[in-house]
């Protein structure tokens, strides 16, 4: 009887002694934000005005194409506004998010985007980009290529690795006027 007591302590403790050095998992802090940010410049002179609000910016997904402009909200004198696009420097900028992945899945991905300007034919968009490890944070995004028309496209430098965002300019000859039906 005295054996079958001990072995029963014996085992209370063992199990005991397991689950005061079980781990829970690590929580890792994320540094930085899920999304990269893309912001494409176009030069003011090239859109008319008044279509400077049908300009849309479309993901290519499996479910088809999703509208990807992001469209910034905004109080002032107590009315509401939205705005899908900014104006600087004698640029219209439109910004869309290229890697949005909040799991932060790792690995290399090519996104496709198609910039929809009214009068004029469809401009392809390719991003190649992946999530990469940074020690002791969350995965970040990172923009590895990108081809307009599947030409390669380089960013503005002076963007590069300050914040979480790519600047691009669309060249003037990318715009080609859609033939009349």
């Amino acid at each position: 009887m005295k054996k079958i007591v001990y072995l029963l302590i014996a085992l209370l403790m063992f199990s005991a002694c397991r689950k005061d050095n079980h781990k829970e998992e690590e929580f890792l802090l994320c540094c930085n934000t899920p999304n990269l940010l893309v912001k494409l410049q176009i030069k003011e002179n090239l859109i008319p005005e008044d279509l400077l609000e049908k300009v849309a910016i479309y993901e290519e997904t499996s479910e088809g194409k999703v509208k990807a402009n992001i469209v910034y909200n905004f109080k002032k004198d107590g009315k509401e506004y939205k705005i899908k696009y900014l104006k600087k420097d004698g640029y219209v900028i439109f910004s869309f998010n290229v890697l949005h992945d909040m799991d932060r899945t790792f690995g290399d991905r090519i996104i496709k985007f198609s910039l929809e300007i009214p009068n004029n034919k469809p401009i392809a968009l390719t991003f190649k980009g992946k999530y990469y490890s940074i020690p002791g944070c969350c995965s970040a995004p990172s923009i590895n290529q990108a081809f307009l028309n599947d030409k390669e496209w380089k960013p503005l430098e002076e963007y590069m690795n300050a914040t979480y965002e790519y600047h691009y300019i669309l060249p003037e000859k990318m715009l080609e006027k859609e033939e009349a039906k």
